[in-house]
């Protein structure tokens, strides 16, 4: 009697390596948004175009210039609802903004690094 467990391993693993973008935290690793959890990716952004969205923060880095928001949906993005750790180009922009605080951000991309241009406190 032949075994197949070894083809449906190796099946399952395709299938997991395939839903997950095929690659496992790329993003994390080359500056993007780790904070997205279950090795979601984000897609790359339209060089130069600002992208609005609103959201609750979540985390604030001031050290590392980084801001983690509960954002809404990103139809442009294609993005669902989601925390998402961003840059920040100017890091005076943290001042205003706390853990809690209802934001609207405005932000460009560079593949798949996204970063504030602009944040306001609602």
């Amino acid at each position: 009697m032949k075994s197949s467990g070894g083809k449906t391993a190796i099946l399952i693993l395709a299938l997991a390596f395939s839903l997950s973008g095929g690659s496992a935290g790329a993003g994390e690793a080359a500056g993007g948004h780790g904070g997205m959890g279950g090795g979601a990716s984000v897609p790359a952004a339209v060089p130069g175009k600002i992208y609005t969205t609103t959201g609750r923060v979540e985390a604030v880095d001031r050290e590392g210039a980084k801001i983690t928001v509960a954002h809404g949906a990103i139809p442009d993005l294609k993005l669902p609802a989601m925390s998402m750790r961003f840059n920040v180009d100017d890091p005076s922009h943290l001042e205003m903004v706390k853990p809690g605080d209802r934001v609207r951000l405005d932000f460009r991309g560079q593949g798949d690094v996204y970063t504030i241009v602009d944040i306001e406190p609602l």
